[in-house]
């Protein structure tokens, strides 16, 4: 864990000097932004990761380990997982950032999980580029088949499949957004 004077050293620079973390600026625009991908990215991801996990337990015993659709299932679980691992810890330092009711224990705790988020997202990361390279050309000989080639996309039967994310999508801005009014206004803490 980081030395409590460096986590005191941030908890003050918070409560002196902006509630947002200096690479913003003092901006709420930029803050706003940043937070709302990172927790779009951490939500899809852990949605992502969870919809695979169910799957791949859901078809355990007709899927092999071998297959195509296992090792696809297997490489967007590890890419959503990566993505949840590494940008959820970075949004807890951003909401916690400036706010006189977290204590330096807090922050520097939240710095190490930062920072083990970021070894531990490595092998994840590694996992599924290394599962994309394995099956990326079983995937192409695959759609190229005969009866792959009569399986068309209709991009309009698939608009109501995009009503769930979209309102995920503007949820989280929601929250980034007040987030940020909140912390510009000093009602946080």
């Amino acid at each position: 864990m980081p030395g409590k004077d460096v986590a005191v050293k941030i908890t003050q620079q918070g409560l002196e000097m902006s509630p947002f973390p200096p690479s913003f600026g003092n901006n709420p625009a930029l803050y706003a932004s940043s937070l709302a991908a990172l927790l779009a990215i951490g939500t899809f991801g852990l949605i992502i990761a969870r919809w695979m996990i169910r799957d791949l337990w859901r078809d355990r015993f007709t899927d092999h380990p071998t297959s195509l659709i296992f090792c696809f299932r297997a490489m967007m679980m590890f890419a959503g997982g990566a993505a949840f691992l590494r940008t959820m810890p970075e949004v807890a330092y951003m909401t916690c950032y400036g706010d006189k009711t977290i204590d330096p224990w807090t922050i520097a705790l939240i710095l190490s999980i930062k920072r083990a988020a970021d070894t531990l997202s490595l092998p994840v990361v590694v996992s599924w580029m290394a599962l994309l390279v394995l099956i990326y050309p079983f995937v192409s000989v695959a759609l190229r088949s005969q009866p792959a080639r009569e399986v068309r996309i209709d991009p309009i039967a698939f608009w109501p499949r995009l009503v769930r994310p979209v309102v995920i999508f503007l949820i989280v801005v929601s929250i980034a957004v007040l987030m940020a009014v909140a912390k510009r206004s000093g009602m946080q803490g």
